[in-house]
């Protein structure tokens, strides 16, 4: 209920030209839902997760987490809270296999330990996780935020989708898969129709 009155309220007061912006937000709040379902569900001790819902589980930090930094950094661009013009680190795309390549050995080292090391490593993996979704958005300039929300929306509904194997929540498995699967469309159509690779 609480949740409900504060998004009609901030929607209500937000102009037509903030939408963009205003969605942008909303698509990562979604991915912060599925990254903090994920945490809870990987660090209850109560918790005996299958292989395959640790699996998901892991995923849904990581793609949650990338889901609400890069949707932040959307918003903030739309709403000309930062520079719209790409910010191109030099050797971006290796900085970027580098994040990866960190949260990979942050997963590891998460299934491995266990108790309070296990949270420090998904923390870690959070953050790293998070910056990942920052260093990817940052390059993509105001212009072509549409396609980049589209994407994150696609992420998003991954997220949802794989926190629901987590749960074993059929519903949430299903809504999950078709905002993935329109959301990729709709991403490669906006591509395709901008003259974007």
């Amino acid at each position: 209920a609480v949740g409900a009155v504060v998004g009609w309220v901030v929607a209500e007061r937000v102009k037509m030209i903030q939408i963009p912006s205003m969605v942008a937000l909303q698509n990562g709040m979604g991915g912060l839902a599925s990254l903090l379902v994920s945490f809870v569900e990987l660090t209850r001790v109560s918790s005996e997760l299958t292989v395959v819902s640790s699996i998901t589980g892991y995923a849904g930090v990581v793609v949650g987490s990338v889901t609400f930094s890069g949707s932040a950094i959307a918003a903030a661009k739309l709403a000309s809270m930062i520079s719209q013009k790409p910010t191109v680190y030099r050797r971006h795309n290796l900085i970027m296999l580098l994040i990866i390549a960190v949260s990979a050995v942050l997963i590891a080292g998460a299934v491995l330990a266990g108790g309070a090391a296990q949270q420090a490593f998904l923390l870690a993996l959070i953050g790293f996780s998070m910056l990942l979704g920052v260093v990817f958005a940052i390059r993509i300039g105001g212009a072509d935020m549409p396609v980049v929300i589209s994407f994150l929306n696609t992420l998003s509904g991954l997220a949802a989708a794989v926190v629901g194997v987590t749960i074993e929540n059929t519903l949430l498995i299903a809504a999950g898969a078709t905002v993935t699967s329109s959301g990729s469309i709709l991403t490669w159509v906006m591509c395709t129709s901008m003259n974007r690779s």
